[in-house]
């Protein structure tokens, strides 16, 4: 190396905080894209049914979709094992209704499983005795 003139010593300072100030708002950016797209994803699908989750009757839950997507909710048991695909459909407009009949299962707790591009829902329901059709009647 030789000697370092005044100039030199200038620049290689605007190099290095040029360099740093370029790390820091690329550090910015990605931050701020990564929120954007986390909450979009935590936001961009809802499985709407009712407060207690408790059935014994036919019954609509509802899927609010803001962007298309493919939608699939399966019927698990306690220990989350699959019993039956309750929707599998593509979702393109941004409410999707459809019916739940829960006389077809036993009374007992189950979980409805959504599953999406980006969203899994595991939501705990209860199946209760149909009024109409008691078993230990």
């Amino acid at each position: 190396m030789g000697k370092l003139t005044t100039l030199d010593i200038i620049l290689g300072f605007f190099y290095v905080s040029a360099a740093i100030s370029l790390i820091v708002v690329a550090y910015l950016l990605f931050i701020k894209r990564f929120k954007r797209a986390k909450l979009e994803a935590m936001n961009s699908l809802r499985l709407v049914t009712s407060q207690k989750n408790h059935y014994h009757s036919k019954t609509k839950f509802l899927i609010e979709a803001p962007v298309p997507c493919h939608v699939k909710i399966d019927l698990l048991d306690l220990n989350e094992k699959h019993i039956a695909v309750i929707f599998d459909d593509e979702v393109v407009e941004e409410e999707r209704p459809f019916d739940f009949d829960p006389t077809m299962f036993p009374a007992g707790k189950y979980y409805l499983s959504l599953t999406s591009d980006n969203v899994k829902i595991l939501r705990g329901i209860t199946v209760l005795e149909s009024e109409s059709n008691p078993s230990n009647a």
